[in-house]
C-alpha cells in the first residue's frame, strides 16, 4: 500500500467519528516529508467533551512501516482515560508496545 493511500484510508476511518454524530470537532493534519515519510498528528473532540489525539511517524520507503505512534484519550478535564504507544522509557518496560 502506498503512503498516499494509507493516510486517505486512516483519515476516512476517522472522519466516521463525524459521520455518525460522535465528534464535535475533528483536526486531521499531515505532513509528507522526503523520503515518502509522513507526520500525523489528530485531534478528535468527542460529544461528551472527552478528547482522542493520535500522533504518528510513518515511513513508506520499502514498504509501509509505522515507526512511532501514541494514541492518548483523555476526559474533558484532562484526566487520563487511555494511552497507548511505542515510545522508549527509562528504565525499561518489558515490552515496547505499552
Amino acid at each position: 500500500m502506498s503512503l498516499n493511500t494509507y493516510l486517505a484510508r486512516f483519515r476516512q476511518a476517522l472522519e466516521k467519528f463525524e459521520d455518525y454524530g460522535f465528534s464535535e470537532y475533528f483536526d486531521f493534519h499531515q505532513e509528507i516529508r522526503p523520503g515518502k515519510q509522513a507526520v500525523i498528528n489528530v485531534t478528535v473532540v468527542l460529544v461528551n467533551n472527552s478528547v482522542l489525539y493520535i500522533k504518528g511517524y510513518i515511513a513508506a520507503k520499502y514498504k509501509l512501516e509505522i515507526l512511532a505512534y501514541a494514541y492518548y484519550y483523555q476526559k474533558k478535564d484532562g484526566q487520563l482515560i487511555f494511552r497507548y504507544d511505542n515510545a522508549k522509557h527509562k528504565p525499561s518496560l518489558p515490552s515496547r508496545e505499552h
